[in-house]
Order: C-alpha cells, then sequence, then structure tokens
C-alpha cells in the first residue's frame, strides 16, 4: 500500500498510517521549493521516535522501519466467486485465481464448479491485508482484461487487476462476472416449457 501526505507552504500537520505486526515501512521524500524550512517528527506505534530533523539531503527513501504494532494479522478464509457464463464455451477448463498471495503462479489456486450454474468458486485462507488479484484459467492460458477505471480494481492501465482488503473475519466475495466488478447481465429467457414463434 502507498500512503501520500503533503503540506501547503507555511504549513504544518500531522498523518498516520495503519500497520500490522512486523510490517515494513519505507519512507520516501519528494524535494521542494522549501526544503530547509521542514523537520519531520517520526514515532513508530509504540510512541518511541524513530526520526527527527530536517528534510533528507537527496530525495527518495531515506527511513525504513519494521512495525511494532500490536495489532497482528490473522487468517481468514475468503471465497472467490466467478461467473463464467459469457465466456465462450470451449475456451477454457478450469478457472484460477492468480494474485500477490500466491506470486500468480498460474493453476495454484483452481475454482471449482460443483452443481454447474457456471459460478466457479474458491476458498483461499489468507492472512489478513491487502492484496491484487485476477481470474485467469488453465494455467494462464487466458485471463480477464479489466476495466483501469472500473472501482474494484487498481487503477492500473498496463497491469489492471483486481483489489482486495481482508479483515480479521472470513469473508465470501460478491459473484463477479468474468472481466467485470459487476454481476453477469443475460438476455430476457422464454419461461421453461414456452415455445416461441414468429408469423401470424
Amino acid at each position: 500500500a502507498v500512503a501520500t501526505w503533503e503540506l501547503s507552504s507555511g504549513s504544518s500537520g500531522i498523518d498516520s498510517l495503519e500497520t500490522l505486526s512486523g510490517d515494513v515501512v519505507d519512507f520516501s521524500f519528494t524535494s521542494g521549493s522549501y526544503d530547509s524550512e521542514i523537520t519531520f517528527d517520526i514515532t513508530d506505534p509504540s510512541g518511541a521516535q524513530i526520526y527527527t530533523g530536517g528534510a533528507p539531503a537527496a530525495a527518495g527513501s531515506f527511513l525504513t522501519d519494521t512495525s511494532n504494532s500490536t495489532c497482528l494479522p490473522v487468517t481468514v478464509n475468503v471465497t472467490f466467486q466467478v461467473d463464467m457464463g459469457l465466456v465462450a464455451a470451449g475456451t477454457f477448463t478450469t478457472p484460477e485465481v492468480n494474485g500477490t498471495w500466491n506470486n500468480w503462479c498460474g493453476n495454484c489456486n483452481p475454482m471449482t464448479d460443483a452443481d454447474g450454474d457456471g459460478i466457479w468458486e474458491a476458498t483461499i485462507p489468507l492472512l489478513s491485508g491487502s492484496y491484487e488479484y485476477k481470474f485467469s484459467a488453465d494455467a494462464w492460458a487466458i485471463q480477464e482484461m479489466n476495466d483501469p477505471t472500473a472501482p474494484c480494481t487498481n487503477g492500473d492501465p498496463v497491469y489492471t487487476n483486481r483489489t482486495l482488503s481482508v479483515g480479521t473475519s472470513d469473508i465470501t466475495l460478491s459473484v463477479v462476472c468474468w472481466g467485470s466488478c459487476d454481476p453477469c447481465v443475460y438476455p430476457p429467457q422464454a419461461p421453461a416449457g414456452l415455445t416461441c414463434s414468429s408469423g401470424n
């Protein structure tokens, strides 16, 4: 995760970043017009001072700290669901979930469709935290293409992935259509047993 903090000229302020125990936090500085007037006072979650002084001599990373927060990550079950009903038949055998937790490994987390309704599922134990992921099939033989401006994605126009924030309780994600943040939209179907015909 990336957090950005900036102040207008002549201002002072305070900001904080939520971390879990063991998170590695890297502080970077972007140089400006009034670097000589800037001072920092950075403390860790326990209140201990880890940096105090003026602006770093050079822009870029100037401090790395491992969080001693009392908030511990927990493992929860996350159930992913994707509707494959609009994917052309014969183009896939087994969908899978690939993400930052499995290093985009291909078929490490295959999905199943036990009731044959076209909605494939996978339940994966994940530590609380933030992740990116996407659906693919058959060890990356095909992969979904998502809109980087869609609300469930990371906004990256090149490597467009879905985003996920995992808390401390088991969750089942809503069913989404392959390549969409929303459920699939199907054309209306005639009621069972009704035959439609044209003509007079």
